[in-house]
């Protein structure tokens, strides 16, 4: 069509042609039919009984929750990962012998 001189280039990217006579419109009866589902969508584009166009989307939402699903049980994993025969912590964190948290501690003048 660019060749012979019946259309013209309109844009480079994404590459779109414009006609450069118009097209008779082509009057036909089209019904578009949508089969809303839980995990996959179908699309269809009938001219009378005849399918001329279909399409099938699948819905994002399990797959989601199955990554988020997958993040977690890494995130765990690692978490739990070289913790099984560990030093003993520091020795400075223990607190004396006979410590008593500040509010068990009696009032120093007796009134409550």
């Amino acid at each position: 069509m660019l060749n012979s001189g019946k259309a013209a280039v309109w844009r480079r990217f994404p590459f779109t042609l414009t006609l450069k006579k118009a097209v008779k419109g082509v009057s036909t009866a089209l019904t578009l039919k949508i089969d809303p589902g839980s995990k996959f969508t179908g699309m269809a584009l009938l001219e009378g009984n005849k399918v001329i166009w279909m399409l099938l989307i699948q819905h994002r939402g399990s797959l989601i929750s199955e990554k988020l699903q997958k993040r977690s049980h890494r995130r765990r994993a690692r978490r739990t990962k070289n913790l099984r025969y560990r030093k003993p912590g520091n020795p400075n964190k223990k607190k004396p012998t006979g410590w008593l948290a500040p509010s068990l501690i009696e009032p120093l003048n007796g009134s409550i």
